[in-house]
């Protein structure tokens, strides 16, 4: 093999090289993932959500009169008074937390409050190196 012809492979290698590492690096972020809570007569169904960091929550009237979804704890905004059949959607959770909501049923004789939560767990600890 020449010396030239070897320069050429080396470098043709040297290119795949970095071309594989920069495409690594490069991976595309998980789709985030829409959950559903659906509001009715009886409450939020389910009452506690657990979803992962960066998903959304959409809230889905499945009863014949408003309900009002409000924020009541936790770091995240967001408010929709929903009409029979209607749908909101949060923006991404994007921290760990219990995110507390109230459900406020009316249109009926009284107005009936439920509560429910949105569970973004912690990420689990990174494993200690173990000593040699």
């Amino acid at each position: 093999m020449t010396a030239q012809r070897t320069f050429r492979l080396r470098a043709a290698v040297g290119v795949l090289l970095v071309v594989g590492v920069g495409l690594g690096l490069h991976v595309p972020p998980a789709q985030a993932a829409t959950r559903t809570v659906t509001v009715g007569s009886q409450g939020p169904s389910p009452a506690t959500l657990t979803i992962a960091k960066g998903d959304v929550v959409r809230f889905v009237n499945g009863d014949s009169v408003n309900h009002t979804i409000q924020r009541e704890t936790g770091s995240w905004s967001f408010s929709a008074t929903l009409g029979a059949g209607q749908s909101a959607t949060t923006a991404p959770f994007r921290a760990a937390g219990t995110f507390g909501y109230t459900d406020v049923r009316s249109g009926v004789l009284f107005s009936d409050t439920f509560r429910g939560a949105v569970v973004v767990p912690a990420p689990p600890p990174a494993a200690s190196p173990r000593p040699s």
